[in-house]
């Protein structure tokens, strides 16, 4: 169940890993740091990522060794990619989402 439920999810996540890298250029294009329509298109799509990333994780607890050892490398690459490509703002928050994958604690309730 686990494969190819990541399998359903995989091609909408890197839909969305795409739109935020074109946001992300189109923001360092204009380069003057205030805060654009780009900042909010990128920080969007990663967390669309984030959430379909922590889904995945959670419901791997449900699934047999085999099934969640293939699911992390493609998991650290999606990540790996975000974090990479990602301006400072959409860094900032993607790394805010990384607790609740991992974790389950929404950082929109961090103090």
């Amino acid at each position: 169940a686990g494969p190819t439920l990541f399998g359903s999810a995989e091609a909408a996540i890197q839909h969305h890993l795409q739109l935020a890298i074109q946001a992300s250029r189109a923001e360092e294009n204009k380069g003057d740091g205030a805060e654009t329509e780009e900042h909010h298109d990128e920080r969007a799509h990663l967390q669309i990522i984030g959430e379909c990333l922590a889904g995945l994780m959670r419901a791997s607890k449900l699934w047999t060794y085999a099934d969640v050892q293939k699911l992390w490398p493609p998991i650290f690459d999606i990540v790996s990619t975000a974090v990479g490509k990602a301006s400072p703002h959409g860094y900032k928050a993607f790394v805010a989402w990384l607790p609740w994958m991992a974790c389950d604690q929404d950082p929109r309730r961090f103090p």
